[in-house]
């Protein structure tokens, strides 16, 4: 699978994504994150998107997807999601994926960012 899961510190994971990213794979990815215990202690979570050639979801996926983020909401530590991409079809899927999370009434916060300093600057601010 095309990407790469670097677990900065003990509250920090960066998943980093390239070539042609499909549902499955980020499902894959997101449950093998949530059954590592090092998950409980994480509050900032990277989605890098930045190098990706292309991404393979349809809208029904980014619903499920909300979904399961959703439900590990509820049990594990309220958590700072940044998404790092440019694509433009990529982000609106990423729009439509914070707006589902929003709808269900997660406490994670998710935003958007062009660069992985954004994000990074986001995470450190109290925000």
């Amino acid at each position: 699978m095309p990407h790469r899961v670097i677990w900065e510190s003990r509250v920090s994971v960066w998943t980093k994504f390239s070539g042609i990213v499909t549902y499955g794979e980020v499902l894959d990815t997101t449950n093998t994150l949530y059954g590592n215990p090092r998950c409980d202690d994480v509050v900032h979570a990277y989605w890098d998107f930045s190098e990706i050639d292309g991404f393979v979801v349809d809208e029904n996926e980014v619903e499920e997807m909300a979904y399961v983020d959703h439900a590990a909401s509820l049990y594990l530590r309220p958590m700072k999601a940044a998404f790092i991409l440019s694509d433009p079809d990529l982000l609106v899927l990423a729009h439509q994926y914070i707006a589902h999370m929003q709808s269900l009434g997660s406490t994670w916060q998710n935003r958007i960012f062009p660069t992985m300093e954004e994000a990074r600057d986001w995470m450190a601010s109290a925000r």
